[in-house]
């Protein structure tokens, strides 16, 4: 064989090699570097990079555990570690780019030995909480005025119990106590269950024309405020039916003495306490409210706004029996405002008003046969004109120990319930002077012992169990406001049965 000819023989084997053949080979090659990594839960992102030879495809990647990675695409990632987790664990991140290539590291995910914890408590109106007593292992603080305290070197997971000896509201004289167990996170946000601020308050006055005059009977003509500061527990203070003119509200909301939000006005008629037709709607923004500052005038004029159909279906496990079915439109930047009730079946439709930016709640509970337990369920964001809305309510929990009206409970009392899968609990036990809470993932508990901390239990007490899903741990309850999950997402839940018991 000739020179050329060997040194062609030559160049087809490299290429064979390098390139791959007809035979299913692949071309190129990717690798990640580092080929080991290790992260620690809560702590910084470790930076991953790919390198690709003989192929010009993008580079896409993806992640199987926990943590996450940005970006999806190019020649590196950063992986980042969960904020929060209590057991170690791996997670596998995966570089791409196509023609067979791909290559994989595994991260090691470990528990850090401490943390240093950096919280807030705020109370059932989400503004801060001064002057709570946070205890976490031997360690306590005291948050300031912005509710804000911090603790360090604590060994994860911890159990936290804060208490408040003041009173729970200016119109009650209750103490609180709050336990969140088995947490991990570093930044948790405590809720001093019922303790709120005195709401401010004002006058909104003025007139409603347009559409069919106000007071037309079959018709109701809704008048609500919105802005950032008022909670979804406020609704009644927001909200009127305009039945003449003017009309006059007494909005209240909380924290800042002023607020400027949003006046909507909706006009239906409705049979049955339902809707059937919507004539009118206006909306009036910038208006400004300023505490005991006198009275401030707007006028709305209304006009019809275009309507679709919102409709679905309600699925109840077969323990339940179906008692409650709402609809509420939400307007933008304000609470709900139910349309009516609708006398419960499997199938629902609701006329619905095309308003901009306005989505649609939907409400449902369902008691448990046999018992005052009950399921519930609220879906957000519903867009007019959806049809195929599913809202599915699962079996309520269950007291199960102690029965009511047992005598001689204490802190030693071990209180068990049935569980609702994809829940975090409250337990709450309440005296009249003093509110015992315990967030947990567990179905018993204890009433915390916190008469060192001026809390005393005696005398006839009740006590039942909140349910909250979706939530899949105590650190994620205690990342969300409970009452902002309550008031604007969608969430499920359930209710015990309330029980009676005595302390000696």
């Amino acid at each position: 064989m000739s020179l050329p000819a060997r040194s062609a023989v030559a160049v087809t084997l490299l290429c064979l090699a390098a390139c791959g053949s007809g035979g299913g080979g692949t071309q190129g090659s990717l690798t990640i570097s580092p080929q080991t990594a290790s992260a620690t839960i809560g702590g910084p992102a470790v930076t991953l990079t790919a390198s690709l030879s003989g192929s010009s495809n993008p580079i896409a990647w993806t992640l199987s555990g926990p943590g996450s990675i940005a970006p999806a695409q190019g020649s590196s990632t950063q992986y980042t570690p969960p904020p929060f987790g209590g057991t170690p664990a791996t997670a596998t991140v995966t570089a791409s780019a196509g023609s067979g290539l791909s290559a994989s590291v595994t991260v090691s995910v470990a528990v850090p030995a401490s943390i240093d914890v950096h919280g807030m408590a705020i109370g059932s109106d989400t503004t801060p909480v001064a002057g709570v007593s946070v205890t976490i292992g031997t360690q306590s603080a005291t948050t300031d005025a912005g509710g804000r305290f911090t603790i360090s070197g604590v060994t994860v997971p911890y159990d936290l119990t804060a208490v408040a000896t003041s009173p729970a509201s200016p119109t009650s004289s209750r103490k609180t106590g709050v336990v969140y167990q088995g947490l991990t996170r570093r930044d948790p946000t405590i809720l001093m269950v019922g303790m709120a601020r005195l709401p401010r308050r004002a006058t909104l006055t003025g007139n409603v024309t347009g559409a069919n005059p106000v007071g037309v009977a079959g018709d109701v003509t809704r008048l609500i405020i919105g802005s950032p500061q008022i909670p979804f527990w406020l609704v009644n203070d927001v909200e009127t039916n305009v039945t003449s003119n003017p009309y006059t509200l007494h909005p209240s909301w909380v924290g800042q003495d002023t607020t400027t939000g949003t006046i909507h006005v909706l006009q239906w008629q409705q049979d049955g306490g339902l809707p059937v037709s919507y004539s009118g709607y206006a909306s009036v923004p910038g208006i400004t409210l300023s505490a005991d500052a006198g009275t401030v005038a707007s006028d709305a004029v209304l006009s019809a706004p275009p309507a679709s159909t919102i409709a679905g279906t309600i699925q109840l496990a077969p323990s339940l029996t179906r008692f409650s079915q709402l609809v509420a439109i939400v307007f933008p930047g304000a609470v709900p405002t139910f349309l009516g009730s609708d006398t419960p079946t499997a199938s629902f439709a609701y006329p619905f008003p095309n308003v901009a930016g306005a989505t649609a709640t939907l409400v449902a509970s369902a008691g448990d046969t046999g018992s005052s337990s009950y399921s519930s369920a609220q879906l957000t964001g519903i867009a007019p004109g959806t049809t195929n809305v599913l809202v599915s309510l699962p079996p309520a929990p269950k007291p199960v120990a102690p029965v009511d009206h047992t005598t001689g409970v204490g802190s030693t009392t071990d209180f068990t319930w049935t569980p609702m899968n994809g829940t975090v609990y409250e337990f709450l036990v309440i005296n009249p002077s003093a509110l015992y809470v315990t967030f947990t993932s567990a179905t018993t508990a204890r009433i915390p012992d916190l008469s060192a901390q001026g809390l005393e239990l005696s005398g006839k007490s009740s006590w039942d169990v909140n349910a909250y899903g979706p939530v899949g741990s105590v650190d994620e309850l205690a990342g969300v406001a409970l009452a902002h999950l309550l008031g604007t997402d969608s969430y499920f839940g359930g209710t015990t049965a309330p029980r009676d018991f005595t302390n000696p």
